[in-house]
């Protein structure tokens, strides 16, 4: 068990927005101390924070719903087999040493039987250190790829040896989402990942806990040590509740909590952090349809820019969708074509229409082959009215994650597992 401390220049400032500390975090981890992330807000903001943090920087995320050590452990094992073949990543980094191409050592290894790889493997040199690939070919060519230890700590310990041949992006994200209930429970809970983050500290592991029951932890029976490596790892997740939205909506809109009781419940239960709130309160108060066109645009863009936090703010769509991007699709007599929202990997194209967008029959029309030039390039176009944003929340959201979770079904998202 590690007693490292953060030195100085890697203690977290309060400034630091919830991505930076997640930075931090594996900047402790790739200086060898045991870190375990714990994100103290509704659960769904803390999965899509991790989600969206983790796609910025090109990694998968394997999310754990059964909390034990097994259960995480396995998790981990398994992605770190996401993405590359392991034995073109491990030929890659053990061709060199061997006098060897990569492609053709991968080659002789596919073709080896079982025999001539226990044979290559006891060829080899030893290991010159931790992260000598050596170790992660004993790991792959060794009956397979899968450490065979039936003790998680033990399994996780054996299946860091394929570390050495991953490069950064590839690690696997482990996201755990506490419900236990019992305050116990929670205590082991704890206590499982702390032993895990302690046996392998380069693992990144997430664990999403109410605050309410995070201060019990905190202020519990928990042991020492695991009270500490929790406290050193708290990210608190801001979120508004319905009263706090209702009453802050009513400063800038008298009358209209009641009327958009509805989507205030939407926004608390999904999660609403300050950020987001302000552009839901941008997008109620914003000039109607009566200020003519300008309001009109005025209006839309607001819709548009809540919408697309609101969908960076849930776990399904955190980091899917980008804003106003242009896809490399011809149109008019430009090469590529803007898009309101576009979520390109699963071929998804969202337009936000405005109050006059249906006045005009040329822009009728233009919309029209619009969507037909997006459908030939296989992309699912949704359009929602930019006064429904708000007062038809709940329907917006349906609709667009039920498109997010029919495009996963029909083509795996190539960004990884889905929430």
């Amino acid at each position: 068990m590690s007693d490292r401390v953060p030195p100085p220049e890697l203690e977290p400032k309060p400034e630091q927005d919830d991505a930076s500390r997640l930075d931090l975090h594996e900047r402790l981890r790739a200086s060898g101390i045991p870190t375990l992330s714990v994100l103290a807000g509704p659960p769904r903001l803390a999965a899509a924070l991790v989600r969206r943090w983790a796609r910025g920087r090109g990694r998968p995320v394997v999310r754990v719903d059964r909390s034990d050590r097994q259960a995480m452990a396995l998790a981990w094992r398994e992605g770190i087999g996401w993405g590359r073949d392991p034995v073109d990543l491990l030929a890659d980094r053990l061709a060199p040493r061997l006098g060897r191409t990569a492609e053709g050592l991968a080659d002789r290894l596919r073709g080896m039987t079982r025999f001539e790889r226990e044979v290559f493997v006891r060829g080899l040199p030893d290991p010159e250190g931790p992260d000598d690939p050596i170790r992660a070919a004993r790991v792959i060519l060794d009956d397979g790829n899968e450490p065979r230890s039936d003790d998680p700590i033990e399994a996780i310990r054996a299946a860091s040896a394929l570390l050495p041949i991953l490069p950064g992006e590839a690690l696997p994200v482990v996201l755990v989402v506490s419900d236990r209930s019992g305050t116990e429970e929670l205590d082991a809970e704890a206590a499982e990942a702390v032993a895990l983050v302690e046996a392998e500290p380069r693992l990144t592991l997430c664990w999403a806990v109410a605050p309410g029951r995070l201060d019990h932890l905190l202020t519990g029976a928990a042991a020492g040590r695991v009270r500490d490596v929790v406290r050193a790892g708290v990210i608190p997740i801001a979120s508004a509740g319905v009263e706090e939205i209702g009453r802050l909506l009513e400063r800038s809109c008298p009358g209209a909590s009641a009327r958009l009781a509805g989507p205030i419940r939407r926004l608390a239960s999904d999660g609403a952090p300050p950020t987001l709130v302000g552009r839901f309160l941008d997008a109620v108060s914003g000039p109607g349809p009566g200020a003519g066109p300008a309001g009109a645009d005025a209006s839309r863009s607001a819709a548009e820019r809540f919408l697309f936090d609101r969908l960076e703010s849930l776990p399904e769509t955190a980091g899917l969708f980008r804003l106003n991007a242009r896809l490399p699709i011809p149109w008019g007599s430009r090469a590529d074509m803007e898009v309101d929202l576009s979520a390109a990997s699963l071929g998804i194209a969202l337009e936000i229409d405005g109050y006059f967008h249906f006045n005009d029959a040329e822009s009728y029309r233009r919309d029209r082959r619009k969507d037909l030039a997006l459908q030939q390039h296989g992309y699912l176009v949704l359009r929602v009215l930019a006064d429904d944003v708000v007062p038809r929340l709940e329907d917006t959201l349906d609709t667009i994650l039920d498109a997010v979770a029919r495009r996963r079904a029909a083509s795996p998202d190539p960004e990884g597992p889905t929430p």
